[in-house]
């Protein structure tokens, strides 16, 4: 048996690596902020303002700044989904194994639904990332229906 069998390694490792993924969209549209606010600290003063001036624009750059925030409001959402997942399979029993597998697809899933929202990406590229959150989705799902069948036994 290796650590990885044994111990929920990647499910601990998990939770950091998502919440930088939730980030990243938001870093990402820092630049292009700033840029349109004329510096990082005119765009920091009131960053809501900001924002909202920069997405009520027609600028591709605006487009750009809407789909990080999709993308980041769309993490925070879904990085409850995926720690009551972990809570639920740790606390029932389920196998380090199956959690840690389960983990690392979330990760990889969350990794490609964020390039799919960013990319701009109209029909197939949307279609894509709906199907990277349906995995994630379900991985969760799958994390508490084993969770449920081993408090059953």
């Amino acid at each position: 048996m290796t650590k990885w069998d044994e111990k929920y390694v990647m499910a601990v490792v998990a939770l950091p690596m998502y919440f930088v993924l939730t980030m990243a969209p938001h870093f990402a549209r820092l630049p292009v902020m700033a840029r349109f606010m004329g510096g990082l600290k005119e765009a920091n003063v009131e960053p809501r303002k900001a924002f909202e001036e920069l997405a009520n624009s027609d600028d591709s750059k605006a487009a750009f700044v809407r789909r990080c925030t999709g993308a980041h409001m769309n993490s925070w959402e879904n990085y409850i989904v995926f720690i009551s997942a972990l809570v639920a399979a740790v606390a029932g029993g389920v196998k380090p194994s199956f959690v840690n597998d389960c983990s690392l697809i979330i990760i990889l899933a969350r990794l490609c639904y964020i390039v799919c929202y960013l990319s701009f990406g109209q029909g197939i590229l949307s279609t894509i990332r709906s199907f990277f959150y349906i995995v994630g989705h379900g991985t969760c799902f799958a994390l508490w229906v084993k969770a449920s069948m081993e408090i059953c036994d």
